[in-house]
């Protein structure tokens, strides 16, 4: 490739832009407690099973009306009640949460002493969509230079967060933050599950939003819409992503792709923000972000879209899995209904799908309409690590291979060659750890000559479910 000057002109492409890419994102402070058998932080342990029975499938029951206390910049962080009012609900491993939250322990007053329990030293690192997408680029891709648009809390000094964000920002690009919330929002992330080592996260319920009036403009040549909560923040930046120069790339999250009602107020700064969206047409409803992204986004814009089998259901309405004794899981005739949905929603443009499956391997949808399948690599001497944060490494990856290729003309690198670097350092991030991996380590993954990559061909020659 480099023979025809290639490579050389991507370079001064991205040279030439201060800001290559822009990514939108909702930063939370992730406090990460290691369950499994090589945990080094054994008190956590012991701590969580003051309040909890943490079951060998890795189920876990709080206690009635029970509390998780955790320090941080001479802060008191409080989750719970959890189990309030001892409805017995199971955590089951592998999902996300919604728990009661807030700094101070007011909310303790007038818990029983033994329903309560303190974490010690947890692991505490940045997360969120967009941001554990950063750390990819700290780590394999700092020479493209990313805007981070995030929706952090409201501070005049220093945010909680800043510290973590702008250690990352200061290396790979610039740091816009949107002041939305009174405080951040936190995941409790416990790893180390059952006999797979999965995890389950108890996500912090955020407190109303304040927005500004005027929001950040996206810099970069390509802009990635990640998790966002706020409806405002959320329309602007997938508004924002359809141009006809500039490459859009989504991360179709439930939380991006919200099905609660739009409120006035997002539907008016749209238009006051984005009037050739409308046109003359004034009267135009938009009922939630959801209908926003398939009625305006998927049509008109070059959009590349990630998905996890849950999403794609999510977004395009298929109920594309199968039950398997306790378990629903996806099927292939499944997917393949759910993507042809999906191209519908694009209006004749064919931009490019991929959708992860977990341990079944990703997919992608390419511009000629070939259904293509990743398989993953399982490492037999390797120790598993944990899954948090998985999916946004595969969408590091596809996101910065994406925008290298866009810089020269659409798709200029092969769907099966970006599918299979992204999960290669998918891989990499399972048996190395999230942010301990390089280049060298994730070259070995990708270049893994077991890994299946496999062109099943044109997506409408396969047969329709009756």
């Amino acid at each position: 490739m480099s023979g025809d000057g290639t490579i050389e002109r991507v370079a001064e492409a991205t040279i030439r832009d201060a800001v290559n890419i822009t990514v939108y994102g909702n930063p939370v402070l992730d406090v990460v407690v290691q369950l499994g058998p090589f945990a080094i932080n054994a008190r956590a342990k012991r701590a969580l099973e003051k309040i909890a029975a943490i079951h060998p499938d890795g189920a876990i029951e709080f206690k009635p009306d029970s509390f998780i206390v955790m320090y941080h910049q001479r802060e008191e962080y409080v989750f719970g009640p959890l189990n309030p009012s001892g409805r017995l609900e199971v955590f089951r491993p592998g999902g996300k949460f919604p728990v009661p939250f807030c700094i101070g322990r007011e909310s303790l007053v007038h818990a029983a002493p033994s329903h309560v329990t303190e974490l010690v030293g947890p692991e505490l690192r940045l997360g969120g969509g967009g941001a554990n997408v950063l750390d990819g680029f700290f780590d394999v891709f700092a020479q493209l230079k990313v805007q981070f648009i995030a929706t952090v809390e409201r501070s005049e000094a220093e945010g909680r967060l800043d510290p973590f964000i702008k250690a990352i920002t200061d290396v790979v690009g610039v740091f816009d933050p949107v002041k939305l919330y009174s405080y951040p929002g936190l995941n409790l992330a416990i790893e180390g599950l059952g006999l797979s080592n999965e995890r389950t996260i108890l996500v912090a319920q955020l407190p109303a939003e304040q927005p500004p009036a005027k929001l950040p403009r996206p810099r970069g040549k390509t802009i990635m819409v990640n998790t966002l909560y706020s409806p405002r923040v959320a329309v602007d930046a997938l508004a924002n992503s359809i141009a006809a120069d500039r490459l859009a790339v989504l991360a179709l999250t439930r939380s991006l792709c919200s099905t609660n009602t739009l409120p006035d107020s997002a539907i008016e700064f749209l238009r006051e923000e984005h009037p050739r969206l409308f046109g003359d047409a004034n009267s135009v409803r938009i009922d939630s972000v959801r209908d926003f992204v398939k009625r305006f986004v998927l049509p008109q814009a070059q959009c590349i879209s990630i998905m996890n089998e849950d999403e794609l259901a999510h977004i395009t309405g298929v109920d594309l899995f199968v039950e398997r004794g306790k378990t629903r899981v996806a099927s292939l005739s499944g997917i393949i209904a759910a993507l042809c949905s999906f191209r519908d929603l694009q209006a004749g443009r064919q931009d490019r799908i991929y959708v992860t499956a977990g341990r079944w391997g990703s997919f992608v949808l390419d511009e000629r309409n070939h259904l293509i399948h990743c398989g993953i690599y399982n490492d037999p001497k390797g120790i598993l690590h944990g899954t948090t944060a998985i999916g946004d490494t595969y969408a590091t990856f596809v996101l910065a291979l994406e925008t290298i290729g866009n810089y020269i003309r659409p798709y200029v690198i092969p769907a099966e060659d970006v599918i299979r670097a992204a999960a290669g350092g998918a891989d990499t991030c399972v048996y190395e750890g999230f942010g301990s991996f390089d280049v060298a380590k994730v070259n070995r993954y990708v270049e893994e000559p077991s890994r299946l990559v496999v062109d099943l061909g044109p997506i409408d020659t396969f047969p329709a479910e009756n």
